[in-house]
């Protein structure tokens, strides 16, 4: 009975070690597929990443190098303006100066005419007394 005995445990030894040995043959398995497919996901990701980092890379670079742009004609602008002002601003400084001298004159005129005024009235107030 002994053999017997012995004979069912190396049976069963057997069998389970099999079954073991199959059971991690295909977790190995599985784990080995899930790692080729999270790493295949994981570069699928990185290139998609890489693709829209790109996209923004360049979309900014576009917008910056568009704003160079405008910040160039508003510097213009703005030059070509303070010409102008500049411009204005000496012909206006020039025509005042030509009506105050004009002014000036004037008043010189009638300070003249007045005294000779004066002179003739004086002339005339000892003629009527």
């Amino acid at each position: 009975m002994e053999d017997k005995s012995f004979n069912l445990l190396t049976k069963i030894y057997t069998e389970l070690t099999g079954k073991i040995d199959n059971i991690q043959y295909e977790f190995t398995s599985r784990m080995e597929y899930m790692h080729t497919e999270l790493t295949s996901k994981m570069d699928n990701m990185d290139t998609e990443l890489i693709g829209k980092i790109d996209n923004i890379q360049y979309e900014l670079t576009s917008k910056m190098d568009n704003m160079d742009g405008k910040i160039d004609k508003t510097h213009n602008s703005i030059c070509k303006l303070e010409n102008v002002v500049t411009r204005i601003e000496n012909d206006h400084g020039n025509k005042l100066n030509a009506l105050f001298d004009g002014y000036k004159q004037i008043n010189d005129r009638l300070d003249r005419i007045e005294t000779e005024v004066s002179k003739h009235e004086e002339v005339i107030l000892k003629r009527v007394r």
